[in-house]
């Protein structure tokens, strides 16, 4: 995606057993930030000599809720896209690997380099890295995999989510990362994810994973290695995604409004008589043809990136498993990725 706005890029080198600190600055615009490197990252700061491995990376901005632990190169700028690209300035924070994170710790230079970071960002509301502590949480609520108390899972096999508002929530490892991964690959976003518990009632307690949540609860803490890699992998679609659906509201005037009667003609297929129309005259087995889109624009719709493909493997995958139910009618498939229903409310 094309964007020629620069972001106050801050490097901020600090450890805890000093004062001192070095802070570097650069204005980078979405190429720059995606060049970066850990590499490149420890020479401005003085300390190229060095090896990566023996720091540890984290990006902040002012619209996030906790530091996200940076794990290669490319997390750089998918944080960048997924959680800052519309703030003002931003800052990657390096510490010496056996340092523990800025989400629990502040150095002694804190005072003194928010004072520079704010004179050189030109925010004086600019604000440290919020020091979260460890919360540990009862919860009489089940399991939803397994319908056992939560609280019967080692503490080591448990997660607790801040909602914010002195607000959380527990619940087991696998599950979460079991009901991630399934919602994911169905094309729900990750900061879309709906996740429950029962209660003793026998009632859902859901919970959304909004982008908080995966940052202050998710990204950090003992199981962020687990998270992070589902993050990372899903991350990188998405914004490929993000990019290919600009590029066809660019390319194809009409794609936006079409998309709009597309998806409002498959919400009232059963209904109105014209929404059905409309959808059969396509000739399409996924009715995607005109006249809401020309043939070429069908092929680029078909080719947006949804792990573990495209979303043309994605519909592919669904209308085998209408067939295997023995769906034989015309109405269309209703559970498509809500990637595709999300820019066009």
């Amino acid at each position: 995606m094309e964007n020629t706005r620069t972001i106050k890029t801050m490097l901020l080198l600090e450890e805890m057993k000093s004062k001192s600190f070095v802070l570097r600055d650069k204005d980078l615009d979405t190429a720059g930030i995606e060049s970066l490197t850990f590499h490149t990252i420890l020479s401005v700061v003085g300390r190229g000599q060095d090896s990566p491995e023996d720091y540890s990376f984290f990006l902040d901005s002012e619209s996030m809720k906790a530091a996200v632990q940076l794990l290669t190169d490319r997390s750089i700028y998918l944080t960048y896209r997924i959680y800052c690209e519309k703030d003002h300035s931003i800052t990657i924070i390096i510490r010496p690997a056996s340092d523990p994170s800025p989400n629990s710790s502040q150095c002694p230079s804190a005072p003194e380099s928010l004072r520079q970071r704010r004179k050189v960002s030109g925010k004086k509301n600019l604000q440290n890295v919020f020091v979260r502590s460890t919360v540990k949480t009862d919860t009489r609520n089940l399991d939803a995999e397994t319908l056992s108390p939560i609280m019967d899972f080692p503490e080591t096999e448990r997660v607790v989510l801040d909602l914010g508002n002195g607000q959380y929530e527990t619940f087991s490892v696998s599950y979460l990362l079991g009901w991630i991964m399934a919602e994911a690959e169905k094309g729900t976003p990750l900061h879309n994810i709906v996740v429950t518990s029962i209660t003793l009632k026998g009632r859902p307690s859901d919970v959304k994973l909004s982008k908080d949540v995966w940052t202050r609860s998710l990204l950090r803490g003992p199981h962020k290695g687990k998270f992070l890699q589902i993050w990372g992998t899903y991350s990188e679609t998405s914004v490929g995604r993000t990019d290919a659906l600009d590029s066809l509201v660019s390319e194809f005037d009409y794609f936006s409004n079409n998309a709009k009667v597309f998806i409002r003609d498959l919400k009232l297929f059963g209904t109105k008589p014209e929404s059905r129309t409309r959808p059969l005259s396509t000739h399409h087995r996924l009715f995607l043809g005109e006249p809401y889109f020309s043939n070429t624009l069908v092929g680029k719709i078909l080719t947006l990136p949804l792990q573990p493909s495209t979303l043309q493997g994605h519909l592919d995958n669904l209308m085998k498993k209408k067939a295997e139910r023995g769906q034989s009618d015309d109405a269309p498939i209703m559970t498509w990725p809500q990637f595709f229903f999300a820019p066009f409310p």
